[in-house]
């Protein structure tokens, strides 16, 4: 779970949370429990919210309760007030301020359930801008690099040896460019059109053969 910020949950002013003890400064969820000792249902990290029923007839539990919470990881606890008791007991206080633990009173107007869909919707949003985030960079790097025209990494070494398709030993790199240059594309061979043959045709058959041009000269043929 992602964590939160106690100066957040305090913030919210429609919770109406009152600082008592400044501890630890993040919790990742919330746990709400009337157990004595609730350490074996918890776990790092977490806030717990409680009335303090178990402790109604003895308030000198309270540190025994602070101490076990500690020991189990938990961050912070919101003590609710006006049903129990009618403001946050001073063992409590004791307790949370020599175990780091972070102490604010929930009134008896603010229900449990409010906390914990404020904190769910927090974490929501502050996934949904993670995901966000990664998902523009993950665009970026995406994204193709320009070149630039007068970049002296983009141009060829000067003295880099020509890349041949076959296998050419340095000494005859020389005799190969010249066999390379030499050879001369084969022509394409592009088949005469119908239009063509039949106009060379006709130019064929309006020359006069040399033995008419003889006949109408009066030479005929030698015999």
């Amino acid at each position: 779970m992602r964590e939160i910020s106690f100066r957040w949950l305090l913030n919210q002013r429609s919770l109406n949370l009152r600082s008592i003890v400044t501890g630890s400064a993040t919790f990742n969820t919330i746990h709400a429990s009337e157990l004595a000792d609730p350490s074996e249902f918890t776990s790092p990290g977490a806030l717990m919210l409680t009335l303090g029923l178990a402790f109604q007839e003895e308030p000198e539990g309270f540190e025994r309760y602070g101490a076990a919470l500690a020991a189990a990881g938990v961050q912070g606890i919101g003590f609710g007030t006006g049903l129990a008791f009618g403001e946050v007991p001073t063992e409590l206080i004791r307790a949370c301020s020599q175990h780091n633990l972070t102490l604010f009173e929930v009134p008896r107007a603010t229900r449990f359930v409010s906390i914990t869909t404020a904190v769910a919707q927090e974490q929501a949003r502050l996934d949904n801008n993670a995901h966000f985030s990664l998902h523009r960079q993950q665009e970026r790097l995406n994204q193709p690099r320009p070149r630039a025209s007068g970049c002296s990494s983009c141009k060829p070494a000067k003295n880099s040896a020509p890349q041949w398709r076959w296998q050419v030993p340095p000494e005859r790199w020389s005799a190969a460019a010249i066999a390379v240059s030499s050879v001369r594309p084969t022509p394409r061979w592009r088949p005469r059109s119908r239009r063509g043959g039949e106009r060379g045709r006709r130019q064929a058959q309006a020359q006069p053969s040399p033995a008419s041009s003889a006949r109408r000269d009066g030479a005929g043929p030698s015999r």
